[in-house]
């Protein structure tokens, strides 16, 4: 049984074997992104994609694999892993609901690194 079969006892149910099964999946799925990104860029390599979508495009299976649904997110999570520790997909949403009104779109600032600047100083910030 499926139970037998993913190392279940009795004491595990439905909803933790599905979590199980999602955080052992994600990151294959991240990949297979990843792949998805790369066939794009080289198909398209001689085209000039708005450096916007260049920018993103690389941060779309990390999105994926951390579970965030815009690539600022992901850049608000990386720094606040590497300079505050923990800290948990939900806290990152609403970290990041402090700071989207004052973040300029992407086509103003596509620059990846001048952009990871511009989150850590809004959010450093933050009132």
């Amino acid at each position: 049984s499926l139970h037998e079969h993913r190392m279940a006892n009795g004491r595990i149910n439905a909803v933790h074997l599905g979590r199980r099964f999602s955080l052992q999946s994600v990151s294959s799925i991240a990949h297979g992104m990843s792949v998805v990104v790369r066939i794009f860029e080289v198909v398209h390599s001689e085209e000039a994609l708005p450096p916007e979508l260049k920018s993103q495009l690389h941060f779309a299976s990390g999105c994926v694999r951390e579970g965030f649904d815009n690539p600022d997110k992901l850049l608000l999570f990386w720094f606040l892993r590497r300079y505050g520790g923990r800290y948990p997909r939900v806290r990152v949403h609403m970290e990041f609901e402090g700071i989207r009104d004052r973040l300029p779109n992407w086509i103003e600032v596509s620059d990846v690194d001048e952009r990871r600047r511009y989150i850590h100083r809004l959010w450093e910030n933050r009132s």
